[in-house]
């Protein structure tokens, strides 16, 4: 069976990346107008203070609640079903083909794009008077300095972090299951016995309260409201957990799959339940940033921290509930209406991955060619969005789509 409701917000969720990171451009979140600071960041030092715009903020956090959360979810549902339908070797062949030889290519390909965008974009941000000529601040940021290893900058996984994740958690959990099944076997049948203990009976009425509390356990343990993320190829083991119970859940509705009919029937439970609860984190997590803006200016007050603290927890609490159920809105919109393939859907699929990997360079770019324009920082970002995918798209039209790189990020060519 073909889950085309699932394909396509796989899909969707790589093509937010593009609105996520060209609205971070935008966003006054953290630093605001302290140039100096945002300069020394060793991994993204730029953004346009002139453009900075409330509502790009918004959006951003709302695509960042949920987004990669469920990007894992389903990462770990289609895992389970190539591994029932193809085996564990066609498995680890398909990952290797399609998440870790990308990974390893476009790490390479994309380092130098990256780090010219990023100079670039602190070079313009320093230069407040706009006395220097772009063209000259562009060109005198060719260097050597931005190919990998090389540089300066401590190399690191950029936006690919993800696929790097998913390495991660393809390599245990192939490990984990390969044990298990080999060496004692009599634990992966009372796991299946318990999984159909839980799922037909009354107990189930506790599988969503169990969730959570555990992304709530990964949050306060990683001690963020939202799920933060590592650039590091090594990252710590809060910034894994927060993603691997997406993971393991995902999988595990692939051996529960009819819960998909119980998220198509009660679509319309859930989907004001996350739309209510979106708007309760943005709050929150406002509020906790008010907070903390107040204690720079008044280091140590206890009221401010007991209020902060306070709104940390509220925002903390909104975010697992909120993914959970952002997460069940979307699986059941997709696979209710979203029931056969057409042309349009096919196309947005397989262009996704190409977009999600090409996407960052192009957006931090544009918004440092932009910076200098006196316009609105909501129509400046709107304009970058729309131009990165389309510049995505045609690249991947004309480029991509029946190339061996095609091949490689799809699984075929696409004539």
């Amino acid at each position: 069976m073909r889950y085309h409701g699932l394909d396509l917000l796989r899909a969707a969720m790589m093509f937010l990346g593009v609105v996520l990171h060209a609205g971070v451009m935008y966003m006054p979140f953290p630093d605001e107008m302290d140039i100096l600071t945002i300069a020394e960041h060793q991994r993204d030092p730029f953004r346009d203070v002139s453009g900075y715009n409330m509502t790009a903020q918004r959006i951003v956090w709302v695509i960042h609640f949920f987004r990669m959360p469920a990007f894992m979810f389903l990462a770990g549902f289609f895992a389970a079903l190539l591994m029932e339908k193809r085996g564990t070797g066609h498995l680890i062949k398909n990952r290797a083909q399609r998440i870790l030889v990308p990974l390893i290519l476009f790490w390479f390909f994309l380092w130098p794009i990256d780090r010219f965008a990023w100079s670039a974009g602190n070079d313009v941000m320093l230069d407040v008077s706009n006395t220097i000529p772009l063209l000259e601040l562009l060109r005198n940021n060719l260097s050597w300095d931005h190919l990998p290893i090389i540089g300066d900058t401590a190399p690191h996984t950029m936006h690919l972090w993800f696929i790097h994740y998913l390495v991660i958690f393809y390599f245990v959990s192939i490990t984990v299951i390969h044990f298990v099944k080999s060496k004692i076997p009599s634990a992966a049948g009372c796991l299946n016995r318990s999984l159909d203990f839980v799922f037909s009976t009354r107990a189930k009425v506790l599988i969503i309260p169990v969730l959570i509390l555990l992304s709530f356990l990964t949050l306060k343990n990683e001690g963020s409201f939202h799920f933060n993320v590592s650039f590091d190829f090594l990252p710590g083991i809060p910034f894994l957990l927060n993603f691997f119970v997406f993971f393991v859940a995902g999988w595990i509705m692939y051996a529960r799959r009819d819960v998909i009919e119980h998220f198509k029937k009660w679509v319309w439970f859930y989907t004001p339940i996350a739309i209510v609860l979106l708007g309760g984190i943005v709050w929150a997590g406002e509020t906790h940033w008010h907070y903390e803006k107040l204690l720079k200016e008044n280091e140590g007050a206890k009221e401010l921290l007991a209020q902060k603290a306070m709104y940390m927890n509220v925002a903390t609490i909104l975010q697992a509930c909120c993914v959970w159920v952002a997460i069940f809105s979307l699986v059941g919109l997709t696979e209710k209406y979203i029931t056969k393939p057409n042309k349009k859907t096919t196309y947005i699929v397989y262009s996704s991955y190409w977009v999600y990997l090409f996407h960052r360079p192009l957006c931090v770019g544009f918004a440092v060619l932009f910076t200098r324009w006196d316009m609105p920082g909501v129509v400046k970002f709107t304009i970058v969005t729309a131009i990165v995918s389309a510049v995505c798209i045609l690249t991947y039209h004309f480029l991509v789509r029946n190339t061996w790189v095609g091949l490689m990020l799809n699984g075929k060519k696409n004539p």
